[in-house]
């Protein structure tokens, strides 16, 4: 109990930070202004399926709510529960009109029986004689498909929220599904209601209060317990970029031996592997990390601006090679990963030198300073040509813009490209020729990088 008050309820969350309905909870729970304990399950060692925590719930899943003696181990009963024991509790979560009631409940259905169980639990996975890619293909179709569905439902009551002008049950499933599909890479931007929804939402504080943290769950995991397993994160991260990096022995070579280490670099590429998994393909090839620090260091960069966070691989290279007196503007839309990068600010004393903004980046470079001496372009690709128009008149004299990602695996060069990136990344490097008032140079490196400068027409 809250020892400030006798009578609250003794509650404790058992979750992970990549189970959306461990997120449900959490927001829930801030929302109705009750304190709970939180307690991270972890799936990777299979905590599931331990003694102990299936004398919580035999079925070995997340998330689990104790509410004093009481066990609730479905989190869509939970969120029902916790309004009918505590309606005068915070806020509340079913609006009193029965219409509107309904309403929540409609898509609290679509997404809890609609789109969560094609998120593919692993127990589904296992059963499927589908290969990793596949499943997540399969996944993401479907999610984009339903996405529409649920977008056109909310879109008949929607006020400021999902169900008129108050914060809802509905809201709070919405935001942690959206987040978990962010992570898996789903392009949200055809869904501009629900991107608005939740970007309301995200400004109160009981939703950003309960985003998920990865380094409270993994990274903090990695102790004593974990040491005989510290390889396998760096395993795991050179297969997943093996198209863009070079193989292990000559990557140690090239980060160790041939340059300088770039601190805290390796360190944030083992917290996003064990944190994010197949997300981490991600992160900055570590030969355009080499490279941006160099170009940082040998055009003497004072003022550097990066589209495109991350977990913070391509910030630590940049501000390393500006040396203390270089200052840093990010831009990300994602507080989750962007949780990793602040953390390796944090203890490598950069948070000074960084000027970091969590947003649409669209929105935010016009309200930027002029006078970059090098922007690295790092978000979503689709929107590289609008970056490109944003960026140049925020450029110095003599400035230089990086765009990465620019081959796409290879299948810019394909003939008929089906993958819409592709696609578009073949339009825009081909943009990049054709214009008169640039110079543009795209390389193989990493996944693909353009280096673009004004011309000089003179």
């Amino acid at each position: 109990m809250d020892p400030t008050n006798p009578t609250s309820p003794n509650i404790t969350l058992y979750g992970c930070w990549r189970s959306s309905c461990s997120h449900r909870l959490q927001i829930a729970l801030r929302l109705k202004q009750l304190p709970f304990r939180y307690q991270p399950v972890d799936l990777d060692r299979q905590q599931q399926r331990e003694a102990w925590f299936l004398q919580l719930n035999p079925l070995g899943q997340v998330p689990v709510l104790q509410v004093d003696t009481e066990i609730w181990a479905d989190s869509l009963v939970a969120l029902e529960t916790l309004e009918e024991r505590f309606p005068a509790q915070g806020q509340t979560l079913l609006p009193a009109a029965p219409d509107a009631r309904l309403q929540v409940r409609r898509v609290v259905n679509a997404i809890g029986t609609g789109l969560q169980p094609w998120l593919l639990p692993q127990q589904i996975r296992q059963r499927l004689d589908l290969d990793d890619q596949a499943i997540g293909a399969l996944r993401l179709d479907h999610q984009g498909a339903a996405l529409e569905n649920l977008q056109q439902l909310i879109s008949t009551r929607a006020g400021l929220f999902s169900v008129g002008d108050q914060v809802s049950l509905a809201d709070v499933l919405l935001v942690a599904h959206l987040s978990g599909l962010q992570r898996l890479g789903l392009n949200l931007e055809p869904y501009p209601l629900l991107r608005q929804i939740v970007s309301r939402c995200l400004r109160l504080p009981a939703f950003n209060d309960a985003e998920p943290k990865p380094l409270q769950d993994c990274v903090a995991a990695a102790d004593t317990e974990r040491a005989p397993q510290a390889e396998r994160p760096v395993a795991a991260l050179n297969q997943i970029l093996h198209y863009k990096e070079p193989d292990g022995a000559l990557r140690a070579y090239l980060s160790t031996t041939a340059n300088a280490p770039i601190p805290g670099l390796e360190l944030v590429r083992q917290q996003t592997a064990t944190a994010f998994g197949e997300v981490a393909s991600k992160v900055s090839a570590l030969e355009v990390c080499l490279l941006l620090r160099w170009l940082a260091a040998s055009r003497r960069c004072r003022r550097v601006l990066e589209i495109g966070v991350f977990t913070g691989s391509s910030s630590l290279a940049l501000l390393d090679g500006m040396g203390p007196a270089g200052i840093l503007s990010a831009i990300d839309l994602d507080p989750i990963t962007t949780a990793v990068a602040q953390q390796a600010w944090q203890q490598l004393s950069l948070l000074d030198r960084v000027d970091f903004r969590l947003g649409d980046a669209l929105q935010l470079l016009p309200t930027l300073e002029p006078g970059f001496d090098l922007i690295y372009v790092d978000g979503a690709n689709w929107e590289y040509e609008a970056y490109l128009d944003a960026a140049l008149p925020l450029l110095a004299t003599g400035g230089l813009l990086v765009f990465d990602n620019v081959l796409w695996r290879g299948h810019v060069i394909d003939p008929d490209p089906a993958d819409a990136s592709a696609a578009g990344l073949a339009r825009f490097n081909a943009l990049l020729r054709q214009r008169r008032d640039l110079q543009s140079c795209v390389l193989n490196l990493g996944d693909g990088l353009a280096l673009v400068s004004p011309a000089d027409n003179g």
